[in-house]
């Protein structure tokens, strides 16, 4: 039987398969805690979307000199529900930012920014200075 037939059929404690996925992207840091960049892209995942999680990853999980604020930034990403695509959104806000000390200040207030993925975007726009998030 082919994985994707397998899969099809499978659940997490009466989860189908839709709610299982759901689920990691609605609460993703333990799942990123586990990524594997080659086994994203064997699934056959978007590079691009690849490379974002890798660098959400890093973020959280990857080596820095910032390790208390990194543990909080893992703390309030949880109690305010981040998504994956709010944890993206987030990294790709703070590329332009020059220093780790600022970038872990933006991130922390992004981070505490409760609602849905909109309501992230447009708070952005008062965090980050000359921001025009997308």
């Amino acid at each position: 039987m082919p994985f994707s037939s397998w899969l099809a059929g499978f659940s997490v404690w009466g989860m189908n398969t839709f709610d299982a996925f759901l689920a990691s992207v609605a609460s993703p840091l333990d799942i990123l805690a586990g990524f594997d960049r080659q086994a994203a892209r064997d699934a056959g995942v978007k590079p691009t979307t690849v490379d974002e999680w890798e660098r959400v990853h890093t973020v959280y999980y990857g080596t820095t000199r910032f390790t208390r604020k990194q543990a909080h930034a893992i703390r309030i990403a949880r109690e305010t529900g981040k998504s994956l695509d709010q944890l993206v959104f987030i990294e790709n806000q703070l590329k332009p930012i020059k220093t780790a000390s600022e970038t872990w200040r933006l991130r922390l207030a992004l981070l505490s920014v409760r609602g849905d993925y909109n309501t992230l975007r447009r708070r952005a726009k008062t965090i980050i200075p000359g921001s025009s998030p997308v």
